[in-house]
């Protein structure tokens, strides 16, 4: 039998789909696919700040910063570059 203690995915599960919400920051659209940009404020556990970029409503990339600031330009850098590619922002 397996070992899955170190696996971070359950059996049958999604990678990074359970993974608690930050404060959504854009969200745009391309081809009936669905791109989510939040912060996470992680100051409690002294990690900072960290951008969460979600793909159809899994984990595709993060980013963590020591300053709110710096999050939010790199979230604004991830916004232009899908915006230039095609993707098309929405509310």
């Amino acid at each position: 039998m397996a070992d899955h203690s170190q696996n971070r995915t359950p059996p049958g599960g999604r990678a990074g789909s359970s993974s608690p919400r930050g404060e959504r920051l854009w969200h745009a659209t391309k081809d009936g696919r669905t791109l989510t940009c939040e912060l996470r404020d992680n100051l409690e556990t002294g990690t900072g700040w960290e951008v969460v970029l979600r793909l159809d409503d899994e984990i595709i990339l993060t980013h963590r910063s020591e300053s709110k600031a710096i999050a939010h330009y790199f979230a604004d850098v991830l916004r232009e570059d899908h915006l230039s590619t095609g993707w098309t922002a929405s509310e």
